[in-house]
């Protein structure tokens, strides 16, 4: 096995006020390969329209004022962008490419947490394999994210009374059944809801065929992918 690698990531920060969140797909996008998508929200009323080919992870909101969202799919004569239907809110869309994923069972674990301060953290998950790809996130309401660890994959946004602030980072995962431990972001204090997603290496024993059987496998699940 070998740790899943980030090979791209695509950001659109929406500065205005829209029903609409537009994810765009990176330029090259390759059948098979494991695509995350990331959305941070102003407010916390849900994401609605989901893609049919997207499996939530989860959808996590502070109490009233931000919503982190994260969904998964396999890429299959991918388009060049996605659309979400959300209220009337300033959101950002991030696009993770993630080759060398086990797409079978992607996620081995991830945790969430929300609240509010300042310089809060992506909290712990205790993987059950080793090599897997850590990826965390954070959605702080209004305030800029200005710094992650370890891996910055974005900071940025917010700084306004309607705007939202998005960090993300990546890292090498511990050995099986050992934590993650949690991991800091930087900004002012406000509410936030923040995550920590494990997605498992591939391994050999497991068909990366991307035929309808295998699709139709990846589609039944409403739920996230844990071993």
């Amino acid at each position: 096995m070998a740790i899943p690698t980030v090979t791209s990531t695509t950001i659109n920060r929406q500065t205005s006020a829209s029903t609409t969140l537009t994810f765009n797909m990176p330029a090259t996008r390759p059948d098979g390969d494991l695509f995350l998508a990331l959305g941070f929200k102003d407010d916390d009323p849900a994401w609605t329209a989901i893609p049919s080919n997207w499996i939530e992870i989860f959808q996590e909101p502070d109490a009233t004022n931000v919503r982190l969202g994260a969904w998964l799919f396999v890429g299959d004569n991918e388009p060049a962008s996605y659309a979400l239907t959300m209220d009337n809110e300033v959101a950002t869309a991030i696009i993770l490419r993630i080759d060398g994923a086990r797409l079978d069972l992607p996620i081995n674990k991830f945790a969430t947490a929300n609240g509010s301060g300042a310089n809060q953290n992506a909290p712990a998950a205790t993987p059950t394999v080793a090599e897997t790809l850590v990826i965390r996130a954070i959605a702080v309401d209004r305030d800029d994210v200005t710094g992650t660890q370890p891996t910055t994959l974005s900071a940025g946004g917010g700084g306004g009374a309607n705007d939202v602030g998005d960090g993300s980072s990546r890292e090498d995962g511990p050995a099986a059944d050992t934590s993650t431990g949690t991991a800091q972001f930087t900004h002012a204090t406000d509410e936030f809801a923040s995550a920590t997603i494990c997605i498992a290496p591939f391994v050999a024993f497991v068909s990366d065929d991307l035929s309808d059987v295998v699709l139709a496998e990846l589609n039944q699940f409403s739920g996230p992918f844990e071993i």
